[in-house]
């Protein structure tokens, strides 16, 4: 992947949300999408939840990370 930013081939990995002790145990954890509109509100109303792992790229040159994360979807939660 190139990446956004300056252009330069990027390395493929993991991005993993927590510290390494929570990172077997996920299921308190969550990451959330917020539309740009509704980000400085407290509580926005349009959300969408995420994985906690991800896709991730990272660029060497500019030490940026990008990330692809899937939606969580609603059977998690049940």
């Amino acid at each position: 992947m190139k990446c956004p930013y300056c252009e330069e081939e990027m390395q493929k990995g993991v991005i993993q949300t927590g510290d390494a002790l929570s990172s077997y145990i996920k299921a308190g954890e969550i990451v959330v999408w917020i539309p740009e509109s509704e980000s400085k509100k407290f509580i926005p109303k349009h959300t969408v939840h995420l994985e906690v792992n991800a896709e991730g790229y990272y660029c060497s040159k500019c030490a940026r990370a990008v990330a692809i994360f899937k939606e969580r979807g609603a059977g998690f939660w049940q």
